[in-house]
């Protein structure tokens, strides 16, 4: 069996990884999750259309599949539930790599140049960086105070 492993994110707090993968010969894409070892594989979401990037808040999983229009999708772990959560409507066009930070879903959009943050509540957009070219990924690193 062949598959294209594209996104890859673990929590050491619950000791789970989850993936995305392409699939490959015969192989539906597909979100799924394992411990931290590798052991319970178990397959969440198949037949995912070009999946791309991936990241975890909250008990849930958000993703982008590349459809067309694109659109940000959310796994609900407790619900084993998927929803779609932007899309074009919301100015989505191409998003990468997702992160949450806070209450909001920042991602890199590369055909506005952008960076883009949106509230997980209320979907509202807020531009963070405008043309800038070239954008590829996106890295949060959170401060927090030692207590030093």
């Amino acid at each position: 069996m062949f598959c294209l492993f594209v996104c890859l994110y673990f929590t050491w707090l619950f000791r789970k990884l989850w993936w995305l993968d392409e699939g490959g010969g015969g192989t539906p894409a597909k979100l799924g999750q394992a411990q931290m070892d590798g052991s319970n594989p178990k397959i969440l979401l198949r037949d995912l259309q070009s999946p791309s990037s991936l990241t975890y808040n909250r008990q849930k999983l958000y993703f982008t599949v590349k459809t067309d229009p694109a659109q940000v999708d959310v796994y609900d772990l407790n619900l084993s539930e998927q929803r779609t959560f932007l899309n074009e409507e919301e100015n989505v066009w191409r998003p990468s790599s997702l992160r949450v930070f806070g209450d909001r879903l920042l991602f890199v959009d590369p055909r506005f140049e952008a960076v883009v943050a949106v509230g997980l509540k209320n979907r509202e957009r807020t531009v963070l960086a405008k043309n800038e070219a070239s954008l590829g990924a996106l890295a949060v690193i959170e401060d927090r105070d030692s207590g030093k």
